[in-house]
């Protein structure tokens, strides 16, 4: 007979990595003049936030990138009036878990002409699935605990695995804070060394099929053979 469980296994892990999603925002009155600015405003961050700061440009992705026209309402008119351009771009930057870079790297900012808004969370990089091949086994085992005590209320034994499936991993970030670009007065002068995140809860699952051999059909099958 075939015997069907799921393996759990669950870890809080240390978080190795801290993520920075960046918005940068510019308005102007012509479409060439929100782009021209906005860009001269991602240069200026790679320049004076990255490049000052050791860390490679190509360090800062974009996640999405836009320009839209922009309108006021005319208490006058009324009316909702065209009034320029807004370019808009979101870019992600990771870094190794290092408060001390992090604090430079929100003080630079500080100190842009257009400081972007900016959201802070901490992640998990696993390399070389280190936590990941932990994690299998430790569900595996719980798998064959469980296989092996369905087994034993029909007098049964595993005899082989027949399939093991590994379900979406489940990762919680349990930690982050959020500014915007008028908080940076505060956000510079603050020592994120006191910033303690929490740890991250990893968590998969294994869908596991099993052979079992009933004791007493294998023993009468052995009799009449």
């Amino acid at each position: 007979m075939k015997i069907q469980v799921n393996g759990i296994a669950k870890k809080f892990v240390p978080p190795n990595e801290i993520i920075l999603n960046i918005f940068f925002t510019q308005k102007g009155k012509t479409y060439q003049e929100a782009v021209s600015k906005g860009l001269n405003n991602i240069y200026a961050f790679n320049s004076l936030v990255l490049i000052d700061n050791g860390l490679d440009e190509n360090k800062l992705q974009t996640k999405n990138f836009s320009v839209n026209e922009s309108q006021s309402f005319n208490d006058v008119t009324k009316n909702w009036e065209k009034d320029g351009y807004i370019f808009n771009q979101e870019a992600i930057l990771k870094i190794d878990n290092d408060n001390k870079l992090l604090t430079k790297i929100i003080k630079s900012i500080s100190m842009l002409e257009n400081s972007p808004s900016l959201t802070v969370s901490y992640g998990l990089k696993d390399d070389n699935n280190k936590i990941l091949n932990l994690l299998i086994k430790e569900a595996y085992a719980d798998a064959v605990s469980k296989a092996n005590m369905i087994a034993k209320t029909t007098n049964s034994h595993i005899t082989n695995t027949i399939s093991v499936e590994l379900q979406p991993i489940n990762s919680v970030l349990r930690t982050n804070f959020t500014n915007s670009n008028i908080e940076f007065s505060k956000l510079s002068d603050m020592d994120t060394s006191m910033i303690t995140p929490e740890d991250i809860e990893v968590e998969i699952n294994l869908l596991c099929i099993f052979e079992a051999i009933n004791e007493n059909l294998n023993h009468l099958n052995n009799s009449i053979m």
